[in-house]
């Protein structure tokens, strides 16, 4: 970098740290289109990284006073973390429904069966039921994360506490609630 490049960096930080949001928006407008690219090449859905992208603009605004000495390097790495916090997330959300419809598809070959499509359709509304039965905490972060979307963080950030604890109660839930579709696809394979 040379040294008018460095001055100028230096420049925009010292103006993000005080909170100028005119240099926010500059910001924003100079490195949006190639951090977008970058999640595009992590998640393969556009939509998806420009959502990941602008999180992480929000996320960069919020903090701004403790960014540290390079604006992009704080830019790229929240990206890639948060685009491959987004992998993992979507990988768990749809775990559950992905394993059960599995096992339902070996337990039930008949295509002709009008009942299946019901089944599919009220595992989602069974899955919903089971997570009323779960202690006050578990219920509350198993709705945030799997209903609204939000990644652990998200949720430790606004309850005020541990992303662990986040982490644990998820497992606790995905737990109960596994249990209790064993009883849901055991009641219809005796059908």
């Amino acid at each position: 970098m040379g040294k008018r490049m460095a001055i100028d960096h230096m420049i925009l930080l010292n103006r993000i740290r005080q909170g100028d949001e005119s240099t926010f928006e500059q910001v924003y407008n100079d490195y949006f289109s190639s951090l977008s690219v970058y999640a595009t090449s992590i998640l393969h859905d556009p939509e998806d990284a420009v959502e990941v992208v602008n999180d992480v603009f929000l996320n960069f605004w919020e903090n701004h006073e403790r960014i540290g000495s390079s604006i992009y390097m704080y830019l790229i790495r929240s990206v890639k973390n948060r685009s491959l916090n987004r992998i993992r997330d979507n990988s768990v959300r749809h775990k559950i429904l992905e394993d059960y419809g599995k096992e339902w598809s070996i337990c039930h070959d008949d295509q002709d069966d009008p009942l299946s499509g019901y089944d599919m359709k009220n595992l989602s509304l069974r899955i919903y039921e089971l997570s009323d039965t779960l202690p006050d905490q578990c219920k509350k972060i198993f709705n945030m994360h799997f209903r609204l979307g939000l990644t652990t963080n998200e949720i430790a950030k606004i309850l005020e506490i541990s992303s662990s604890t986040v982490r644990v109660q998820i497992s606790i839930a995905l737990h109960k609630i596994s249990s209790l579709l064993q009883e849901f696809k055991f009641e219809h394979l005796q059908k």
